[in-house]
């Protein structure tokens, strides 16, 4: 989809498919037979990788002949190594956009779903985080936000950390000792073994969150994230092993966060209950709601929101 339809891009559809194989694919590597279904999942994913790989093969052999360095696609095309001078091949540079994308779409998207939910369900804190959109973009609804913005948005920005909170689109990560140790003193770990960390527990612990089942920005606020202890909000992962594109994805989250703020009155399905399903990422089951394209108020408001 997008603003101006509601019909869902082909490729969107393929690469959706694609990863869901992938997901299937990672928990039948060890199981009996294992071999042989993801061969079989791969048989039936044919279609909609080859259709990804197509689209993408056109899309940079259309590009390779010119030295326009305006956009990503650009600088990996014609930008070569400072040392080497190697250039970055074909299917390297394939490989790179669909790591964007999928970055770009599938944990954001589940990001900005779990968001929208919650500020449909709360009016009070929609009407800030619209306000704030409005005083940012000015009056014509159609304004796209700028990155230099930004800054600007601290309230939608609180929004969506809290929606990342309750739900966290990827739902744990594991780690394992580097060398054998006594985890809190009790149980005995070696390099070969892995502590899984569900994040909706430790998002949600009530020992580190008041009501952790409530949703609300102001959690956020510097002051409140100042009172936390460490390590308590993780839904990027943690250390040298933490999601590489966490501040593409916030700054991005932000931007279409508050350009649907700014161009839509959103309201929620009066008959929808929260249903989370896990596909690669946690995303709200057969979640809508009604975004009706509205006009700016001429007289915004003076006071920042944040």
């Amino acid at each position: 989809g997008s603003f101006t339809s509601a019909e869902q891009h082909p490729f969107v559809t393929a690469m959706i498919r694609a990863l869901e194989t992938g997901r299937r694919k990672g928990g039948l590597r060890t199981a009996p037979g294992g071999r042989y279904l993801t061969a079989l999942l791969d048989r039936r994913n044919a279609q909609a990788q080859n259709y990804v790989d197509d689209l993408l093969d056109d899309l940079i052999a259309e590009r390779e002949h010119t030295t326009d360095q305006h956009d990503l696609l650009g600088i990996m095309l014609n930008v070569a190594h400072p040392e080497t001078g190697e250039r970055l091949s074909p299917l390297n540079i394939r490989h790179q956009i669909l790591t964007f994308l999928v970055a770009g779409h599938e944990t954001t998207s589940g990001a900005l779903s779990f968001a929208l939910y919650y500020l449909s369900q709360h009016p009070e804190f929609l009407e800030q985080a619209q306000r704030e959109a409005d005083d940012a973009l000015g009056d014509d609804p159609t304004a796209m936000p700028t990155f230099e913005q930004v800054p600007r948005l601290r309230y939608i920005r609180r929004a969506l950390d809290e929606a990342l909170r309750m739900w966290p689109t990827v739902p744990a990560f594991a780690r394992s000792p580097r060398s054998t140790t006594m985890l809190g003193g009790r149980y005995r770990m070696t390099p070969e073994d892995w502590a899984v960390i569900i994040l909706a527990q430790v998002h949600r612990d009530p020992a580190v969150w008041d009501d952790p089942d409530s949703y609300d920005p102001d959690r956020f606020l510097p002051e409140n994230v100042k009172k936390r202890p460490a390590h308590t909000y993780k839904p990027f992962g943690n250390g040298v092993r933490a999601c590489i594109g966490r501040q593409f994805a916030l700054h991005e989250s932000v931007l279409v966060l508050a350009s649907l703020l700014h161009r839509y009155d959103v309201a929620p399905d009066p008959d929808y209950h929260l249903r989370v399903d896990e596909r690669l990422t946690m995303v709200p089951k057969d979640f809508y709601v009604s975004l009706t394209p509205r006009r700016v108020p001429a007289r915004l408001s003076e006071q920042p929101v944040g």
